[in-house]
C-alpha cells in the first residue's frame, strides 16, 4: 500500500499488537477502520475522543485519496483542532 500523501510505500509498524501503516518520508499514519477503537481502548477518553470527529472543509490542504478505495477522503477535525483524512467507505484514517 502507498502513502495516500508522497505516493512511497508504507511500512508495518505494530502498536501495542496493532498493524498500523508507517511512511517513513512523510511520517504519516494510515490506522485501517476499526484500528483507532482497538488503540483506544480501555481509555476513559475513548468515547469523547471519536464524538469529537467533525466534517471540515480542510482549509488549504489537499484532497488525499484512500489508500484502499482510491476515493478522495474526507477531512474531520478531531478535538477542535487536529485534521485527519477520513476514507468515505469507513476504509481508514490518515494522521
Amino acid at each position: 500500500m502507498n502513502c495516500p500523501d508522497c505516493r512511497e510505500p508504507l511500512v508495518i509498524l505494530e502498536l501495542h499488537e496493532v498493524e498500523t501503516d508507517y511512511c517513513v518520508s512523510c511520517h504519516g499514519v494510515w490506522l485501517d477502520g476499526g484500528e483507532l477503537e482497538l488503540l483506544l481502548e480501555g481509555a476513559a477518553e475513548k468515547e469523547a475522543l471519536l464524538k469529537s470527529f467533525k466534517e471540515t472543509e480542510g482549509g488549504i490542504e489537499k484532497k488525499r485519496k484512500c489508500p484502499r478505495c482510491s476515493k478522495k477522503m474526507t477531512k474531520v477535525l478531531c478535538v477542535g483542532e487536529v485534521c485527519l483524512d477520513t476514507c468515505p467507505d469507513s476504509h481508514g484514517l490518515w494522521f
